[in-house]
């Protein structure tokens, strides 16, 4: 099944999109969440090209929730059956069938529902050892104010790091540092510290991080 990856989602190329949907009878849209931007964005680019390829989306897949390997596969399965019916999709209802088996076991073996994975660094990032760093020596030199600032770490405000007193706004965590510092008292502190140590801040985006204090 030939296969158009956006690695860009924005702007679109229109000549991209014509090129690839000019020789077909259907295309299906694989966009998660809702509104369907992309789905609505090909169609009118379709349109204007007077190309009539049939657009399909949301139509077979959910508007909302994630797409994991089930939900797509009966996605394909009812796209290709409307499309494409020489192409077979006769073991749908059985892989169906045995994922929902697996489920229905798992289920009952559990007895409560597995309570959701909260958001957090991925594995492996190498923020999180950062932050492990940091409330380590929090345990030797007590609390210090975290002025937090937006990209990936900002999970560090979450369990199980809960790091982060405040969040400003994106790239401000700094000037947050700075409007902040003067003002805190650290009646918990066991070492002293100079005043410019009493605070610290995370800024940058989401795959760069910098510590100052």
């Amino acid at each position: 099944m030939p296969l158009a990856i956006l690695n860009v989602t924005y702007p679109l190329v229109p000549e991209e999109i014509t090129r690839f949907c000019a020789s077909k009878r259907s295309v299906l849209i694989v966009e998660e969440g809702q509104p369907a931007f992309l789905e609505q964005a090909i169609e009118s680019i379709l349109r204007k090209g007077d190309i009539q390829t049939v657009v399909f989306g949301k139509d077979v897949l959910p508007m909302a929730g994630e797409y994991v390997a089930e939900v797509l596969l009966k996605g394909i399965a009812t796209f290709l059956e409307n499309n494409a019916p020489s192409i077979t999709a006769d073991h749908r209802g059985e892989i169906v069938t045995r994922i929902d088996d697996l489920k229905s076991s798992a289920s009952t073996q559990l007895g409560a529902p597995v309570p959701p994975r909260p958001p957090t660094f991925c594995t492996g990032c190498p923020e999180r050892p950062v932050f492990t760093a940091i409330k380590l020596v929090q345990r030797e030199l007590g609390n210090v104010h975290i002025a937090a600032d937006i990209g990936c770490h900002t999970f560090s405000t979450l369990a199980p790091f809960n790091l982060g007193n405040s969040v400003l706004g994106y790239g401000l965590g700094l000037a947050s540092s700075a409007a902040v510092n003067p003002a805190i008292r650290r009646p918990d502190s066991r070492v002293e510290l100079p005043q410019r140590q009493q605070c610290l801040d995370f800024h940058g985006w989401s795959v760069l991080l910098a510590i100052s204090s």
